[in-house]
């Protein structure tokens, strides 16, 4: 099933942006059968929704948005193409905020999210303030994990208390104690 979105979703966004976008981002990161995987996972949580930090074109919110009835991304910078990708893809159930942590942090209080995607930077605070500002929902996938140019996150994860995170490079799985799930 994930197998035949992902591929529709590829096919619908090449011809409109740069197919360099679509294979940089993290639905693609790390090759297709380990997205499949995550994005299987995902689905099978039935979440409403779900939070994203780190947007950058948007190609992972509009996977994200086939399998959440709402998807809320957050950065600091807005990507000229975030727009165009999330039309292309009819990703209408995707929400695309530009704020600071900060004011992410202020937001994220006040909302009920059932899973949280954190595409990590290269620095190891950008990393701990998202997960302090999602990791109450108690589940969060990060992306990211072992790339040399986001070693911010993989010394981040690996901070993480034993026993509450599985690997599956590029992708790692936080849950909290109240998850309410077995990897």
């Amino acid at each position: 099933m994930m197998t035949e979105t992902l591929e529709a979703l590829i096919v619908r966004l090449v011809p409109y942006v740069s197919g360099d976008v679509v294979v940089t981002s993290a639905a693609l990161a790390g090759g297709r059968e380990v997205v499949i995987r995550q994005m299987e996972r995902v689905r099978a949580l039935k979440p409403e929704t779900i939070v994203e930090v780190g947007t950058k074109d948007s190609v992972m919110a509009a996977l994200l948005s086939r399998v959440a009835e709402c998807v809320i991304t957050f950065d600091v910078q807005r990507s000229p193409l975030l727009d165009d990708v999330l039309a292309v893809a009819d990703a209408r159930n995707v929400a695309a905020l530009r704020l600071s942590d900060r004011q992410r942090g202020m937001v994220l209080e006040r909302l009920e999210f059932d899973l949280a995607f954190i595409d990590g930077g290269p620095h190891h605070d950008q990393v701990a303030s998202a997960f302090a500002d999602t990791r109450r929902c108690g589940r969060v996938l990060f992306h990211g994990y072992g790339d040399p140019r986001r070693e911010g996150l993989t010394r981040f994860v690996d901070s993480l208390t034993k026993g509450t995170v599985e690997h599956d490079p590029p992708f790692v799985w936080w849950r909290g104690e109240k998850a309410g799930f077995t990897f």
